[in-house]
């Protein structure tokens, strides 16, 4: 891969934008989407490397506070930032970018890290369905995933998780609640197929 149409950053924790520099460094970038906040330890290893690599090519920076959208093609991308909300308490986390993805009538959310708080404040502004949710946090369960879940109302979900790192089984319990599909990146790469007939999951 030599170009990459928009690069978005979901927040600054190393497993986010540990990768981050080389990519900038070594690809085309179009866009560079990412959440406006001040980190928890601004002098990581990552995070200089990713501000390092921004300062030597030039590229301008998009900084979502509330609400940012993009179309490319028929998708339409939707970037959604922690807007004024202050946390106290897993401020990288909380303060991911959470990104909505329309494509041929399919509607996907992809959830970022976020935890109790973000999740309560978004549960509380009203939210809409969804055919598709990243879960957030690489499963890790907290209460009000059940609510998010009846929110969302997917049918398929993902986990971005390991086997070393697996998905709580509280959070695998209540997704299968739901009734939606559900797939583990622990258990492999995961591919993701968006048609006019809907979506389809390969893994």
């Amino acid at each position: 891969i030599e170009k990459v149409d928009a690069l978005i950053l979901t927040h600054y924790d190393k497993d986010h934008i540990g990768g981050a520099a080389g990519i900038i460094l070594n690809c085309e970038i179009g866009k560079l989407i990412e959440p406006d906040y001040i980190p928890e330890n601004p002098e990581s290893e990552a995070y200089v490397a990713y501000r390092e690599a921004v300062s030597q090519t030039g590229l301008p920076v998009v900084s979502v506070t509330e609400r940012s959208e993009l179309e490319m093609g028929d998708i339409l991308l939707s970037m959604i930032g922690a807007g004024e909300h202050t946390y106290t308490q897993n401020i990288d986390n909380n303060c991911s970018l959470v990104v909505e993805l329309e494509h041929l009538g399919n509607r996907f959310l992809f959830a970022g890290d976020i935890e109790k708080q973000r999740i309560s404040e978004m549960l509380a502004e009203g939210m809409d369905s969804y055919d598709f949710l990243k879960v957030p946090h690489h499963g890790i369960y907290d209460q009000t995933l059940v609510s998010l879940f009846s929110a969302v109302n997917m049918d398929y979900a993902v986990i971005t998780c390991s086997k070393k790192n697996p998905a709580d089984p509280e959070t695998l319990d209540a997704l299968s609640e739901t009734g939606c599909q559900v797939h583990c990146t622990a258990d492999g790469n995961i591919r993701v197929i968006s048609t006019e007939e809907g979506i389809k999951v390969v893994q």
